[in-house]
């Protein structure tokens, strides 16, 4: 009895990992393009990523919105790396009181789809929130 319990309890362990994995999935590159929205407790943020390699980024935090626009790619580990991006929080869920700047360098963040059959693609950018893609 005590063997069987163990058998079906790492059967359930296994079978539950091989699931979890399968929850996201590599995202082929022509399906990046496109425009995503983030939202927060305190704003939104916009972000559309044009098939020519080109970005547009809008954060809308109150009654100010700050802008940035470059260039961007995929890179092969699944990433995406733009150039001058603003973060509207501190990589902890809250409003970053730098947010109308954008970095100096380069932000690399991976881009994941949930789900094998009908999930989004986001832009993880922040643990906390995610940019979701909501048109091509």
């Amino acid at each position: 009895m005590r063997a069987a319990h163990i058998v079906l309890s790492a059967c359930f362990v296994v079978v539950s990992g091989a699931f979890l994995q399968g929850c996201t999935r590599a995202v082929p590159a022509a399906e990046v393009p496109g425009t995503y929205e983030a939202h927060y407790p305190f704003g939104k943020g916009t972000l559309t990523l044009g098939s020519d390699g080109r970005y547009q980024q809008t954060l809308q935090i109150g009654d100010r919105t700050a802008s940035t626009s470059g260039d961007w790619r995929y890179l092969e580990d699944q990433n995406i790396l733009y150039q001058h991006c603003l973060a509207a929080t501190n990589g902890f869920g809250r409003l970053n009181a730098n947010w109308e700047t954008p970095f100096a360098g380069g932000c690399v963040v991976p881009v994941t789809k949930r789900f094998w059959v009908a999930g989004a693609i986001e832009i993880d950018g922040d643990e906390m929130y995610h940019y979701r893609k909501t048109s091509k």
